[in-house]
């Protein structure tokens, strides 16, 4: 499990610098959008919570129901997995998934960073105690690519924050 601990931490760390960081703005400078239908920096923040706050709702209700009747990570697995991080760290766009509500615009940050420091404490309590026969299996479903390994899984969080953290620089340059 250390490598999945290491994998989030990474993931903990952006995201405490970038909050931090954004921090410094009015929440009105934060929920500015650049254009009709186009997200703030506080939309943008909502979506990779609610993204995360469900990759890990789904671990975690995995974990407690034990569920053992997963399947092995096949090489066509990984090979996806590998596709959509290199996807997520490249300059390409896509639309969020159908299955995820329209970020709010109405959140304080100060509220966003008391929710990502919650999971974070949570992830950070609960991996550890993830099952050992999760190993080698797909204990995630993604919407596009399918299956992914625990590591996948994290790695796929950690490059989706990556992903919009260019975003974020942009949308944080036109409100300065």
């Amino acid at each position: 499990m250390d490598r999945h601990i290491k994998e989030f931490n990474r993931l903990v760390a952006m995201q405490q610098q970038d909050l931090q960081r954004l921090s410094q703005y009015s929440q009105e400078q934060l929920q500015r959008q650049p254009s009709e239908g186009k997200w703030s920096i506080i939309q943008v923040l909502n979506h990779l919570y609610i993204a995360q706050k469900g990759v890990m709702n789904y671990l975690d209700k995995k974990a407690t129901e034990r569920e053992t009747h997963l399947k092995k990570t096949s090489l066509k697995n990984r090979l996806r997995s590998f596709a959509l991080n290199r996807f997520l760290k490249s300059n390409k766009k896509a639309r969020a998934p159908k299955s995820l509500p329209e970020p709010h615009n109405d959140t304080r940050i100060e509220d966003l960073r008391e929710r990502f420091a919650t999971m974070a404490a949570q992830g950070q309590k609960q991996i550890p105690e993830y099952p050992s026969e999760w190993k080698g299996k797909n204990v995630f479903k993604h919407p596009y690519v399918g299956g992914l390994s625990l590591l996948g899984t994290f790695s796929f969080m950690k490059n989706h924050w990556v992903h919009h953290q260019k975003q974020l620089h942009r949308l944080e340059e036109e409100i300065k």
